[in-house]
């Protein structure tokens, strides 16, 4: 990402921390500059997602609180987000299952 002037940021939203552990592995496995913030619930990442631009969001599909499906929706309600990335994930056991849009 060398010459981009900003590091890109992905929001996770996972309330499974084991999933935020393999995940964040994952991510800078990838490319360690990448940004990586963190969320459990999804008021708290649609707060965030408000404050800072976010490059790619990555939504657990059932968090405890509210469905990444929704917050997903409602994401994609704000002008900003209309075409950012969004990959829902779904954590079973030992295995990270990702579905994208």
């Amino acid at each position: 990402m060398e010459g981009c002037g900003t590091v890109p940021k992905i929001l996770l939203v996972e309330d499974n921390q084991a999933a935020v552990v393999k995940i964040r592995q994952f991510i800078e496995n990838i490319d360690t500059a990448l940004e990586l913030l963190t969320c459990k619930e999804a008021g708290a990442a649609y707060i965030l997602a408000q404050k800072q631009k976010v490059d790619l969001f990555i939504l657990d599909i059932q968090l405890k609180d509210y469905k990444g499906t929704s917050l997903a929706a409602q994401l994609r309600g704000l002008p900003e987000y209309k075409y950012t990335p969004i990959l829902k994930v779904l954590w079973l056991e030992k295995n990270c299952l990702l579905t994208g849009r």
